[in-house]
């Protein structure tokens, strides 16, 4: 199998693109939210939507480094 040499950035938006996707099958699916459930691990709940903005913005540069 080849590697795949991946920038830092990219490797953390290719991470957080994929808890993306987790948390929102698994929210629809079975109601459960990976990203709330690991903060309160940590007492963090109240950070979600800092989690939430970087999942997008990781997103985001997900397209534009597939585009341009």
């Amino acid at each position: 199998m080849a590697k795949i040499k991946m920038k830092p950035l990219e490797w953390v938006a290719y991470l957080l693109v994929s808890i993306g996707a987790l948390n929102w099958g698994l929210d629809k699916v079975a109601g459960f939210n990976i990203v709330d459930w690991l903060l309160g691990l940590v007492n963090l709940a109240g950070y979600s939507i800092f989690v939430y903005g970087a999942v997008g913005l990781a997103g985001a540069y997900s397209l534009y480094k597939i585009w341009f």
